[in-house]
């Protein structure tokens, strides 16, 4: 991923979810984890992309992850 993010993949795959419109609930389900379990990994991805808030992360994910 570029920025220099060091985002796992766990967090991609939250991310690039909720920007494909996928809700929190359909992607623990996916992934195996409660829906809190995935609001700690989101609070972890917004600060390691340094963003403002989930919506901020996602949309800064998502605009990354389409030029690469």
């Amino acid at each position: 991923m570029a920025a220099n993010w060091k985002l796992t993949q766990l967090h991609q795959r939250v991310l690039s979810g909720l920007a494909d419109g996928e809700t929190l609930g359909e992607i623990a389900g996916a992934v195996g984890l409660s829906e809190q379990a995935l609001r700690a990994v989101l609070g972890s991805a917004v600060a390691v992309t340094g963003a403002r808030s989930v919506a901020h992360a996602v949309v800064l994910y998502d605009r990354v992850r389409r030029i690469c």
